[in-house]
């Protein structure tokens, strides 16, 4: 069967996001992506939904306050970057609460719950790791929305409260941290490095003396993450 699907999330990259998720999984309609428990609220009473992927943190009516107005709630998957709420969600019998930012790859076991009697019909990816198909993310630059290829990016430098990622001709600075987007970028061909580095396997050009030649600059591999480069760099050498 497929699942009539309806977002509820006043931030529109996370919408973009849950999109591009719901588009990639045949048994997933999306019906419509709300801004606000208000219009969800509506449409619910016009219209047969199956999933509502649902934020908490919302103005006017919070994703809580809009489960507990609701006689009969569809099945219910939170999305929240909060986990205060935990608990209290789980007594609506929520089936997944995922963490912001999540993976392509978190996103699908929490569809997989939804078909417990047909775990296989889910086909996103169909072999290898579904994350490594992320083609590209969403990433809120001076107010703007933009879209960037992952393959344009050479690594992820960590600085504070901020990321600069590096593609060919300049460097985006986003007010966010380096476990997000790893947790994001999960699977895919982004290898951790050292505790301020994420580097793209395919545009390393060369590695010497514990140190990764890529682009214009010389990034060394923390000890920490050492072995885990190496055995990721092993599984992609010959000779």
């Amino acid at each position: 069967m497929n699942y009539k699907c309806l977002i509820v999330d006043d931030e529109p990259l996370a919408c973009r996001f849950l999109e591009d998720c719901i588009a990639r999984v045949e048994i997933l309609e999306l019906v419509k992506a709300c801004t606000s428990a208000v219009e969800a609220l509506t449409l619910l009473q016009q219209r047969s939904i199956d999933v509502l992927f649902l934020d908490i943190q919302m103005p006017e009516i919070n994703g809580i306050e809009l489960l507990g107005s609701l006689n009969k709630p569809p099945r219910v998957v939170m999305t929240t970057a909060y986990d205060d709420f935990a608990v209290e969600s789980y007594n609506f019998n929520v089936v997944d609460y995922l963490l912001k930012p999540f993976s392509f790859a978190r996103f699908l076991k929490a569809v997989d719950k939804l078909s417990s009697e047909a775990p296989n019909a889910i086909s996103a990816a169909p072999t290898g790791d579904v994350a490594a198909s992320l083609d590209y993310i969403f990433v809120n630059n001076n107010g703007s929305i933009e879209r960037l290829d992952l393959r344009d990016v050479y690594y992820i430098q960590g600085m504070g409260d901020y990321i600069g990622i590096r593609t060919a001709d300049k460097t985006l600075m986003v007010r966010d941290n380096l476990k997000q987007i790893e947790q994001l970028l999960a699977g895919s061909r982004f290898i951790r490095v050292h505790k301020s580095y994420i580097v793209a396997a395919g545009k390393i050009e060369s590695i010497k003396g514990g140190a990764i030649n890529i682009l214009d600059e010389k990034i060394s591999v923390g000890a920490l993450y050492k072995n885990h480069f190496l055995r990721e760099i092993n599984k992609l050498k010959i000779g």
